[in-house]
């Protein structure tokens, strides 16, 4: 059933999406308005499973105190590397990078031919520590929606 209901979300106009959310989200105190609020809404679409995972799924975009995933945090240092040490070294370049898609690509690539990594090795560890999941829209898409002051600030204050 909730492959139904996330296909069936998937695939309805963005405005009557909108129309859905509003209210469950102002039943959760986020209660941004349409400027802010239908950007993330477009971003996240096509990747909630459901209405009901809805505040969960966009909290972090509102929120500072954003729930964290433990299974993400485990999954992350399960597969190895130190994700500290990942954000040690792209923050660097995330700070002097222009904030569109082209700039976060360059700033992970950047950060990659320094320290000998792919540009992937950033994803998961920059993810979970700017939105506490381990997976959902497309990262560079996240950080810009973001904002670049919110996410530096949020890598600034990570810890695992």
């Amino acid at each position: 059933m909730s492959f139904v209901n996330q296909q069936i979300l998937r695939e309805m106009p963005a405005s009557q999406f909108a129309a859905l959310a509003r209210p469950r989200l102002a039943a959760a105190g986020i209660t941004a308005g349409p400027n802010e609020l239908d950007p993330v809404l477009a971003l996240v679409q096509e990747k909630v499973a459901g209405l009901e995972h809805l505040t969960e799924f966009v909290g972090f975009f509102f929120r500072e105190d954003f729930t964290k995933d433990p299974a993400a945090l485990a999954n992350l240092t399960k597969k190895g590397g130190d994700p500290m040490a990942r954000i040690r070294e792209i923050l660097p370049h995330l700070v002097t990078a222009t904030w569109d898609d082209a700039g976060i690509d360059a700033a992970f690539a950047a950060a990659g031919t320094e320290h000998t990594q792919k540009p992937t090795a950033y994803f998961a560890p920059i993810r979970y520590a700017v939105s506490g999941h381990g997976g959902g829209p497309h990262l560079q898409a996240v950080l810009r929606t973001l904002g670049k002051e919110k996410v530096l600030a949020r890598l600034h204050a990570f810890t695992v």
